[in-house]
């Protein structure tokens, strides 16, 4: 298998089937690393916006950003804290501060609306992530086998399929069995703590010894369970969704094609890795060039959340009084505003993961042990497994 090939043409998939886009953005927005909140503070920018301090010895300290606020150390036994308000400073004393009833706030309703509105994030998470998964593995193996450029239509059928659920069963079996092992491994190394309940001082103390012994092995299989589970869920689901088949044949599959082409399988999730780390070194200068685009980010969220802001509080206020209502409209905007700030960044995450995912689907085609296995797209148009997609 050509590593250099499918990696080139990974990346040709991802840049001409741009009616998985879409999907990538999903992707990116609904899995880890998709958001990056990163930030830069050099020097200069400490200086001129950062939070003043000034010490006895008459030295000026900036530390931590901020703006707007002094700290006067000069005066032994009386620090003053000035904020600024136009031109000059004002000492904290001499503000008057708006009053806010906290009474008003309906804290339990609060906080069952922010249960709600989690609940219902979550579900869409999911629904959405895994849809999309769904969509750009199954529209890239139908071009791969045939040639033929997927529709968005045709992409978004795969997607909503019971190919997405299968996906997400696989996933909740290997978060599931990962757990309960780790946990019960962990039951192990802490069982040595019950010496304790001997009233015996010494038996204690080597039961706890014992323990931190034991507790870091745990931590070296649990760094080394993370990855590998990964590496188990890209292979599963591409046996899942190539080979159409159902969520327990997928894993007994994935595991017979890892142990047939171990050394292939782990070469590309090397690379995998390598991508990601390549991804995480870019994204802080693409970060700072695409700056300007988040003001623009700014005006669009603004808008687009303010109406289902509105809209809840409205709704809200029919039931709750005071600030009750606006605080659930706000907490139905502001994710909306939160996305639309960040959604440069994350369309270009969203590029990535197409990529990340189009090395898998085209490194699973080309296994050895499967190239001799037709998928049921290339069955259905009698177009062999090892036909190279072109663009």
């Amino acid at each position: 298998m050509s590593y250099s090939q499918v990696f080139k043409q990974s990346w040709r998939l991802a840049w001409n089937l741009r009616v998985l886009w879409i999907f990538g953005f999903l992707l990116a927005l609904t899995s880890s690393g998709g958001i990056w909140w990163l930030g830069t503070l050099d020097n200069n920018t400490a200086q001129q916006a950062g939070i003043t301090v000034y010490l006895p010895d008459e030295q000026v300290w900036h530390f931590f950003r901020g703006e707007g606020l002094r700290i006067d150390l000069t005066t032994p036994g009386q620090p003053k804290f000035l904020i600024q308000q136009g031109f000059g400073w004002v000492e904290l004393q001499e503000i008057t501060w708006p009053e806010w009833d906290l009474g008003e706030v309906d804290l339990s309703a609060l906080l069952i609306f922010l249960a709600i509105e989690a609940g219902v994030l979550l579900l869409l998470t999911i629904l959405l992530r895994y849809t999309s998964e769904s969509a750009v593995i199954r529209s890239v193996n139908l071009h791969a086998a045939t040639g033929e450029k997927p529709s968005f239509a045709y992409s978004l059928r795969q997607g909503w399929s019971r190919t997405a659920w299968r996906l997400f069963v696989i996933d909740l079996v290997i978060f599931l069995v990962v757990t309960i092992v780790m946990l019960a491994i962990l039951l192990v190394a802490a069982s040595p703590l019950l010496l304790w309940g001997s009233g015996n001082t010494f038996a204690g103390i080597i039961g706890t010894i014992l323990s931190a012994v034991l507790f870091f092995p745990w931590i070296l299989l649990f760094f080394l369970v993370v990855p590998a589970t990964s590496l188990l869920r890209e292979v599963f689901w591409r046996a899942c969704a190539v080979g159409e088949v159902g969520a327990p044949a997928a894993i007994g599959k994935g595991f017979s094609v890892i142990r047939h082409n171990f050394a292939e399988v782990i070469v590309t999730w090397l690379i995998w890795v390598g991508i990601d780390l390549v991804w995480l070194l870019a994204a802080i200068p693409l970060f700072i060039i695409l700056s300007p685009l988040f003001v623009v980010g700014i005006m669009i969220g603004a808008v687009l959340c303010i109406v289902p802001g509105l809209i809840v509080a409205g709704i809200s206020s029919l039931f709750f009084s005071g600030i009750t209502a606006w605080l659930m409209g706000a907490l139905v905007a502001v994710p909306i505003f939160l996305v639309a700030i960040f959604s440069p960044i994350t369309f270009l995450a969203g590029f990535v993961r197409l990529f990340r995912s189009n090395l898998w689907t085209l490194t699973y085609r080309e296994l050895p042990s499967l190239k001799q296995v037709e998928p049921a797209v290339a069955a259905q148009t009698g177009a062999p497994l090892s036909r190279p997609a072109t663009l």
